[in-house]
């Protein structure tokens, strides 16, 4: 991605580089769609719920983004709670920098502010040159109550200001707190000088919470946790409760798969980035471990390399799924039966699928505990976040999340009678597993094996210095040979119309390392032939993109697997446009040969 296109991120992602993203698509329709409403003031309050290292933060800093850059009614705020301790004051003054360096940026149009985060001098600045009088009396308010020394008070207002911006400017602002729990346990009153956190710090979102023209977004990382503080704060379904479960869809995680081949450049193939993708139970942190493994002898081009890969991740004390996993384990057993809360915890996850009362967990453990000490220790794994509560007080299961179970499995089995594994033989059974969903589900594979046909062109322009272009496609009007530095899959980019925007996605975008050429391809690994419509629609991309980039000459070509019906070539032709299929044998490039 060029430096001007990471410049329009104004919000420095957690997740690294913008195009490791991978978008959870049912959900993000669904909360632009939620954000779409905000206008009309329908929009309720929202908690997403998941376990860390599920893509929750990386899911509303690229929400802030997206609205940053859409540049309409909504202005985002993101703020993200430290899990170190604080005194209230230091957490309110941080709170009301950053709402207003945020929207300092989003009405300047100016993604730098963000990133700098401005101090209170460097607002009282800009409010003081602008004249802009709704920040200069909040900075007035915020001296006068710090000189009264009420902490709670300075909370309180801060808190408020996003809404009164909403109703004092006729806008919507959407409040995002990530980690919101901290809130509850992190922080402390500086007047009372006790090393005692005070837990009705969230208290202050009670009202604020049910609002509309300034609804709020809040994550938490502890499920239990942050339901607890919901229950006693924000009680009344003030929140609507959103599950981010810790798998993607099939076609997703095979995207973080290649995705990560491409920028941690470690060679998958079209069979392995499959493999991989169903070995990790398309969990997208197993993915990026797998990937990223500190592994000897790293191969995740063989069948027989992602076993051991994976084995590690699970097996290796030292390995960062493992010590993930473990923040998780021992925050609970550490505090409860050792024991006890072990075979609990391994027997909910293990039979996962359905609920179990207290006395069903007794009778099948044939535990000597009294029911008074199971519900004890099933209640601190619930707040744990390790198991979840059933449809009441008494009934229990374990997590939808066969990552853990595999975790625990390993962790534990040295301790709890009758949780021996063989791990090669259970590492082959999931196998064996997946080769039969493989073969009986052919047809989702095979599309599934377009996303892999992209990013293995990808490579090949990546990594080929320099590119025959003519050697790749008929058509193009290009004869000297080019050295890509940049390429990317799946790249997209917007065309503002007015206040809104719309989104547009290119299969495949390399650009010249030294000269001002871009190629834009489009991938058609389909059963059928290229149609002229699908030429239409390229040709139509590719002039918006070009009129982005005047200053750039633009070729464009298209990848048709299964051909092009004779109106589709024409249209190629006509437009300019490349083409190729896979039996094509232009100069000394087989392109079938590119997709393993």
């Amino acid at each position: 991605m060029s430096q001007s296109s990471l410049n329009q991120f104004p919000l420095k992602e957690r997740i690294g580089h913008p195009d490791l993203y991978v978008y959870r698509n049912k959900q993000w329709n669904d909360f632009l769609e939620w954000t779409h409403k905000m206008p009309k003031m329908v929009s309720k309050s929202r908690a997403i719920l998941a376990r860390k290292k599920s893509g929750k933060t990386a899911f509303i800093q690229r929400l802030f983004n997206h609205l940053w850059q859409e540049n309409g009614p909504v202005v985002p705020f993101y703020f993200e709670v430290s899990e170190r301790r604080q005194w209230l004051e230091e957490l309110a003054l941080s709170y009301y920098e950053a709402f207003a360096s945020q929207y300092i940026s989003f009405i300047t149009r100016d993604p730098a502010m963000i990133r700098k985060n401005w101090r209170l001098p460097q607002i009282q600045k800009f409010a003081e040159q602008t004249q802009h009088s709704m920040i200069l009396q909040d900075l007035e308010t915020i001296q006068s109550i710090r000189q009264d020394q009420t902490e709670g008070r300075l909370w309180d207002f801060v808190c408020s200001v996003p809404e009164a911006y909403a109703a004092s400017f006729d806008i919507r602002v959407l409040v995002m707190i990530d980690e919101f729990q901290y809130l509850g346990d992190r922080i402390y009153l500086l007047q009372s000088k006790k090393d005692v956190p005070d837990p009705s710090i969230p208290g202050v979102f009670h009202g604020l919470s049910e609002s509309k023209i300034a609804p709020m977004l809040v994550t938490g990382s502890y499920i239990g946790w942050l339901l607890n503080i919901m229950r006693q704060h924000l009680e009344g379904a003030r929140l609507k409760i959103i599950e981010f479960p810790p798998s993607l869809a099939p076609e997703e995680s095979l995207e973080v798969v290649l995705r990560l081949s491409e920028h941690l450049e470690v060679p998958v193939t079209n069979t392995t980035a499959l493999q991989i993708a169903e070995m990790c139970q398309h969990d997208p942190f197993f993915i990026r471990c797998l990937m990223d493994s500190a592994a000897s002898h790293l191969d995740l081009t063989t069948e027989a390399g992602v076993r051991e890969a994976v084995k590690y991740e699970v097996t290796s004390s030292t390995s960062e799924m493992a010590r993930t996993w473990g923040e998780y384990i021992y925050m609970a057993v550490d505090r409860i039966n050792q024991v006890n809360a072990k075979r609990i915890l391994f027997f909910l996850t293990k039979y996962r699928d359905r609920v179990w009362t207290h006395r069903e967990i007794q009778k099948s453990l044939k535990s000597e505990l009294d029911l008074t000490t199971i519900l004890h220790e099933c209640d601190s794994l619930w707040k744990a976040d390790l198991i979840l509560r059933g449809h009441n007080d008494i009934t229990f299961q374990g997590l939808q999340d066969s990552t853990l179970e595999m975790i625990l499995t390993h962790r534990f089995q040295g301790e709890i009678e009758d949780f021996q594994v063989d791990w090669d033989h259970r590492l082959d059974s999931d196998w064996q597993r997946w080769k039969q969903r493989f073969h009986s589900a052919q047809g989702r594979y095979n599309w599934l094996s377009g996303r892999v046909a992209e990013y293995l062109l990808a490579n090949e322009l990546r990594h080929q210095h320099p590119i025959q272009l003519s050697q790749y496609f008929h058509g193009i009007s290009h004869e000297e040979p080019i050295v890509f530095s940049e390429v990317q899959t799946r790249y997209r980019f917007q065309i503002y119309k007015g206040v809104s925007a719309q989104d547009f996605e290119i299969d495949v975008k390399a650009e010249a390392s030294t000269e001002q050429k871009i190629l834009l391809v489009e991938v058609k690994k389909i059963q059928t032939k290229v149609s002229e419509s699908m030429v239409a629609t390229f040709a139509q991309k590719v002039r918006l993109f070009v009129e982005q980039n005047l200053e750039k000459q633009v070729l464009a070509a298209i990848w048709g697997w299964s051909g092009f019906t004779e109106e589709a070539l024409q249209r190629c032709r006509k437009n300019h446009i490349g083409y190729a299929e896979s039996a094509d044998v232009v100069g000394e490039t087989k392109l079938f040969k590119l997709v393993v």
